[in-house]
């Protein structure tokens, strides 16, 4: 396993852990109640994150798949577009800019 796959797989384990330390001890009630009107609850959430990482996985497999058959490799550090910088520092915490999700990224 590269470097890369085991930092991945790294930083997914840590968002793991992290999940079920927020979850671990919330009553039911708490999982289920938004903060506020219009928020979305704490289950609410994490469904988003799994609806967006369902549609979104496969497409990022076959893209790093294409990139190693194609042998496109770099050192970096990698810079990011004008625009695509702006984009990561509003969505990045703290929040600047609250936007609406799409339907199918939605919870129930």
């Amino acid at each position: 396993m590269s470097a890369v796959p085991a930092r991945i797989v790294k930083e997914l384990t840590a968002i793991e852990a992290g999940l079920h330390s927020l979850v671990n001890g919330a009553s039911e009630d708490r999982f289920r109640a938004a903060p506020s009107p219009g928020a979305w609850s704490i289950g609410q959430c994490i469904q988003h994150l799994d609806l967006t990482g369902r549609a979104y996985f496969p497409l990022w497999n076959q893209t790093i798949s294409d990139g190693w058959a194609r042998a496109l490799f770099g050192d970096g550090p990698f810079r990011y577009n004008p625009l695509l910088r702006l984009w990561l520092r509003n969505m990045e915490p703290p929040y600047k800019l609250k936007t609406r999700t799409s339907a199918p990224f939605q919870p129930v």
